[in-house]
């Protein structure tokens, strides 16, 4: 069953089990007997019927259910009222409960856009329910259903790790997005909140070897979506706009230790993601270096996304995206690490931990903290 039919039973539904309460007749008739006495005594001594003046009172009670409907149907709501209904059980937030820090942020700060963008093709109805964007990047929630059923679109998350599923008919296989026309965009593609839905990530537009551009604050995306064994593509283009107020740093700063050396060129906050632009020169024989954010309080942000390029004169150029740091936070600090191997460098392995993860090695002269004014 589609979002809407599901939307437009429960409204149904509501509205069929709602009672008003049994004394409502005789509360709101005492609650404003003296108006309609001294209004009619101004007219005729006939008394109002109180059979119609209760009905008038039971139709305001369903009003509410109706208003509310109305309201959802109207194919977009702003992101104070989004955040407002939410809150009503049956409807549903994708990003809420997304396993995304920066996607619940903004559903939790009502950043979120509701819109309604859908196309449907051999039975498949594929429609963009919500979007969010900080400037840095742009989700997409993205819902899948089939003859009014919802269908497998993705994997999903059980306990943290992904879960895979047949890609069966209907299950995502290629996607290609435009900004503004232009094809050069960096996009990923993750778990919903069940198998029916997907999140689309934009992130950045490609304008050389060595940095990818900013994106706009406001841009058309256009998407197309190809399902597995479904014959056409599913088409939408939604209007983005950024909409939260970010904190941009330009310290300048850098370090230097043995054959490593890096320097910091921009920091960006937001309640969405944390951006940080950096330039690394080294020479380490154990592989390259990598970068972790932590906060005031030694809180590792995780990764969102990671590029790199090598440069002529053999430094690295990083773009580093990783969920946002807390609102609060008063200093950050950069932690430069690399990861440790085993067996000959011809054969070597990563190490890994007991829980299954790479362990770093991180280089302490090297870390940096910034101060957050």
């Amino acid at each position: 069953m589609s979002i809407e039919d599901q939307l437009r039973e429960r409204i149904q539904r509501a509205a069929g089990e709602m009672s008003c309460p049994d004394d409502l007749y005789e509360r709101v008739w005492k609650s404003n007997k003296r108006y309609i006495e001294a209004a009619s005594s101004k007219r005729s001594r006939t008394v109002p019927d109180r059979r119609n003046f209760a009905r008038r009172a039971v139709m305001a009670c369903a009003a509410a259910v109706v208003l509310t409907a109305g309201v959802l149907a109207s194919g977009f709501v702003s992101p104070a009222m989004a955040e407002a209904l939410s809150r009503i059980p049956w409807v549903q937030n994708i990003f809420k409960f997304a396993g995304d820090m920066g996607l619940q942020n903004a559903a939790q700060q009502g950043l979120v856009n509701e819109v309604h963008f859908s196309d449907s093709h051999d039975d498949f109805t594929l429609t963009a329910l919500q979007v969010v964007y900080d400037g840095t990047r742009a989700s997409i929630a993205l819902q899948l259903d089939k003859a009014g059923e919802p269908a497998a679109l993705y994997s999903y998350l059980e306990n943290g790790a992904l879960k895979q599923l047949p890609k069966s008919q209907g299950y995502f296989k290629r996607l290609k997005a435009r900004i503004d026309g232009a094809e050069a965009v960096t996009w990923d593609i993750g778990p919903g909140v069940d198998t029916s839905s997907a999140i689309i990530t934009i992130i950045a537009v490609s304008d050389d070897q060595t940095r990818r551009a900013v994106l706009p604050e406001q841009f058309d995306l256009s998407l197309e979506v190809t399902l597995t064994g479904v014959r056409e593509p599913f088409r939408f283009n939604i209007p983005i706009r950024k909409n939260t107020r970010n904190l941009l740093l330009s310290p300048d700063a850098g370090k230097s230790f043995g054959n490593l050396s890096w320097k910091l060129q921009k920091l960006e906050l937001s309640p969405i993601s944390t951006r940080m632009s950096l330039l690394s020169e080294y020479k380490a024989a154990d592989g390259r270096v990598y970068f972790d954010l932590a906060d005031d309080q030694g809180n590792i942000a995780g990764w969102i996304d990671v590029a790199s390029e090598r440069l002529p004169d053999g430094s690295r150029q990083f773009d580093l995206l990783y969920e946002p740091l807390p609102p609060d936070v008063k200093n950050v600090v950069i932690k430069p690490f690399l990861y440790v191997y085993e067996g000959p460098p011809a054969n070597r392995v990563a190490k890994i931990d007991s829980q299954g993860r790479l362990i770093r090695e991180y280089i302490k002269e090297l870390e940096m903290t910034i101060p957050i004014f």
